[in-house]
C-alpha cells in the first residue's frame, strides 16, 4: 500500500492513483525502531531525514526544512528531545520521532504504520494511539496491528485480513461483535491479521 513492493497480481490505487504517483503525500513508519542505536544522530537529525531529497550539497538543510522538522517534533510532543541522541530515547519516544519524520516528509496526507506499538508497554501504546487520533484530524491514517486491546477505542474502520478480507465500519464495535462476525469462538483474536484504518481512503 505504501508502494515499497510491487503487487504480483492486481494494483493498489489511492484516490485513483498508484502509491508512487502519490509518493510526496505518503508517510511511512516501519515496525522496527531498534535500528543502530549507537549511531550518533539526534532526534532532530532523524526527522530531517524526511527531507533528504531536498538537502543541498555543501549547504545542508534550509530554514524551511528545519522549521518543518522542529514543528513536527513539537506536534508529537518531542520538541524538548530534539538534541537527544536517538539511542538514548525509549521505544515510545523513538516511535514518536519516526512519526515526526513521516509527517515532516513532503506534504503528508496519508500515514501508513506497521505494528507501531508492538514493542511498547500499555501506557506507551496509549500515548501513541492518542497521538495518532490527534493527527487523524488532518490526515488519513492506516495501520497494521494484531492487538485489539487498545485499537477498538480509537479506530473508525477495521479490515480483518486472514486469507480473505472482512470490513467493518460501524460507528461502534467491540470484541464480542468482532468474534461473532468472524466466527471466532475462543479468545485468540490476536491471531487474526488486522488492518486498522484510523482514517479513510477513497478508491
Amino acid at each position: 500500500m505504501a508502494g515499497l513492493i510491487e503487487p504480483n497480481i492486481g494494483e493498489v490505487l489511492i484516490n485513483g492513483k498508484t502509491p508512487k504517483e502519490l509518493y510526496s503525500h505518503i508517510g511511512y513508519v516501519p515496525q522496527n525502531t531498534n535500528f543502530n542505536l549507537n549511531f550518533p544522530i539526534t532526534a532532530l537529525e532523524v526527522v530531517l531525514m524526511g527531507h533528504e531529497c531536498e538537502k543541498r550539497a555543501f549547504f545542508g538543510y534550509g530554514k524551511h526544512e528545519l522549521s518543518c522538522a522542529l514543528g513536527a517534533l513539537e506536534r508529537v510532543g518531542m520538541f524538548d528531545y530534539k538534541d537527544e541522541k536517538i539511542g538514548t530515547l525509549s521505544g515510545g519516544e523513538r516511535q514518536r520521532v519516526l512519526i515526526a519524520r513521516a509527517i515532516c516528509a513532503h506534504n503528508t496526507e496519508i500515514l501508513f504504520l506497521d505494528e507501531p506499538t508492538s514493542s511498547l508497554d500499555f501506557k506507551a501504546q496509549e500515548k501513541i494511539y492518542r497521538l495518532l487520533k490527534d493527527l487523524n484530524e488532518w490526515m488519513s491514517i492506516v495501520l497494521v496491528s494484531h492487538d485489539l486491546s487498545v485499537i477498538l477505542d480509537y479506530a473508525t474502520s477495521i479490515c480483518y485480513v486472514n486469507r480473505k478480507i472482512t470490513h467493518h465500519d460501524a460507528p461502534s464495535f467491540n470484541q464480542e461483535a468482532i468474534r461473532k462476525r468472524l466466527g471466532i469462538k475462543d479468545n485468540h483474536l490476536c491471531e487474526v491479521d488486522i488492518l486498522n484504518s484510523l482514517g479513510s481512503i477513497n478508491g
